[in-house]
């Protein structure tokens, strides 16, 4: 439920509120909880890397502490950042989705086409 609020805050560009209701829903008790609390972390953080980046570094840090070997997780955080013109922040997540998964050509295939879509994106502005 609190994803939900924090998303409609977002939607009308209250990203303080929106922010309150994140910090609310990752201190929810999900002890055992490993899987939801670490998707918990990432969806705050792609979420909010938009309009609160440093909030959402800290939301991915926390999302990837729990899981170093999440590639997929890296990725959408970094997508994110990239198109969110916050290329430090994008740069140290593609690294980490490329450590997570060095052998798997589909990490490496989604890296080229994010920064690919990325260069079309800025081409057409």
């Amino acid at each position: 439920v609190y994803h939900w609020i924090a998303q409609a805050w977002l939607r009308r560009g209250f990203s303080k509120e929106a922010l309150a209701s994140y910090d609310t829903m990752v201190k929810l008790p999900l002890e055992g909880y490993y899987e939801t609390r670490k998707s918990l972390f990432t969806n705050a953080a792609v979420e909010l890397v938009a309009t609160a980046p440093e909030a959402a570094a800290n939301y991915m840090e926390q999302a990837y502490k729990l899981s170093r070997k999440d590639a997929d997780n890296c990725l959408a955080f970094a997508r994110a950042a990239l198109f969110s013109e916050h290329k430090e922040l994008a740069s140290l997540y593609f690294s980490r989705a490329a450590e997570a998964d060095p052998k798997n050509p589909d990490v490496w295939l989604d890296i080229s086409d994010c920064l690919a879509d990325y260069q079309a994106t800025r081409r057409a502005k």
